[in-house]
Formats: C-alpha cells, sequence, structure tokens
C-alpha cells in the first residue's frame, strides 16, 4: 500500500495492475514458439498445458473475487493451446530406450490439472500455429474434441502415475531418480540411472 500525502495508506489498484500483467500474458501467447516446442521432447510440451491451464484457472478466479470479465474471451484459445499439447505426451506416453521420471511425472501433473481446470475444447484445428504446415511441409488429422472433467484425463492420471511406480523410481531416500533404460535386444526396463534432480522432486510435490 502506498502513503498518501494526508499519511494514510492508499488502496492499491489491482484490477488495474491485473490488467496490465494480463496484457503480457496475452502478448507471451502470440509470441511462443509453439512451432518449435509442438516438436520438442514431451516434458516441454507438457510445461506448455500446465501454463495456459493455470492461466485459465487464474482468470476463473480472479473474476469471481472481482466480479469482472478479465480474458474471458481469451479462455477457448488457451484452452486449444493446452489441449493440443497435452495430446502430443497422451499419445506417446513412452519414449525408448528409456522411461524418464520427469516426463512422465509431467503427464501425471497435466492430466490432473486439465481433469480440474480444462474447459473443454470443441476446436478441431490440430496446428500449433497457422504457419506450422507451411513451414514443417506436415499434414496433421483433424483434432478430436474433449469435454470438459473427461473421465479419460483422470484415468490417464492413474495410469501415468502407475508408470512411475512400476519399475520403481525412487531410492533408498525415498526420492526420485532420472530414469530407467532398456538395454540392447531386450524389453524390460532394468537399468536404473541414479541421478537425482531437484525437478524430479519438485514436480511430484
Amino acid at each position: 500500500m502506498e502513503p498518501t500525502k494526508s499519511g494514510k495508506r492508499s488502496t492499491p489498484d489491482i484490477q488495474g495492475q491485473i490488467r496490465t500483467y494480463y496484457s503480457d500474458v496475452q502478448a507471451y501467447y502470440g509470441d511462443e514458439d509453439v512451432s518449435q516446442i509442438f516438436d520438442a521432447v514431451y516434458d516441454d510440451t507438457q510445461w506448455v498445458v500446465l501454463e495456459w491451464l493455470e492461466t485459465i484457472n487464474f482468470i476463473r478466479e480472479y473474476n469471481a473475487y472481482s466480479g469482472s470479465a478479465t480474458g474471458q474471451e481469451d479462455i477457448a484459445r488457451f484452452a486449444h493451446r493446452a489441449h493440443i499439447f497435452y495430446d502430443i505426451a497422451q499419445d506417446h506416453p513412452a519414449l525408448a530406450p528409456y522411461k524418464n521420471a520427469t516426463a512422465n511425472e509431467l503427464f501425471v501433473a497435466s492430466s490432473i490439472a486439465k481433469y480440474i481446470y480444462f474447459p473443454g475444447d470443441s476446436n478441431t484445428d490440430p496446428y500449433p500455429s497457422p504457419s506450422y504446415s507451411d513451414a514443417t511441409n506436415t499434414t496433421l488429422p483433424a483434432f478430436t474434441p474433449l469435454q470438459a472433467h473427461d473421465p479419460l484425463l483422470l484415468d490417464n492420471a492413474v495410469k501415468g502415475y502407475q508408470r512411475i511406480k512400476t519399475p520403481n523410481f525412487t531410492n533408498s531416500q525415498g526420492l526420485y531418480v532420472d530414469k530407467f533404460h532398456i538395454p540392447d535386444n531386450q524389453t524390460t526396463y532394468d537399468q536404473r540411472d541414479e541421478m537425482i534432480y531437484t525437478y524430479n522432486q519438485g514436480i511430484v510435490l
């Protein structure tokens, strides 16, 4: 709170500040390098899912508090981007020849967040940006609409959690190790990478 000439503290203009910051969010939506991330590894794509679901959640929480309609018109766009990037990991839950803790943990996190906050998406455009098809010479099939709170999302979260529980991703201290490798000419994950990273613990927390 800022002091005034009378010595009293004034109430900050919360809605004005929100509008200022929200304009940055809108600018970031337009500038995000979605074509590059679209073809990146699965953990990168799931951060995109989480960031836009968190933005949708913020819009709802703020508007309920203030009685405003800030960002309401953007929810459909944000939801569609989250949906597009979620499907990348949903269609390819394991990346041979290893099972990575981060990618699977983030899939669990994004599945839970999507089940709770996703408002539904009826947009069938499969491309992350209008320029993606021309830039990559790639044609993608039409996108499948998804309703809010679809049981598939909760089921994905449960299955994703089972993937990080079997085989055992935790060491004797209860910390998540980095990944399992599949040895040549085998089909089971039995070479565990014992490296410990803070992000593997933080995602689960």
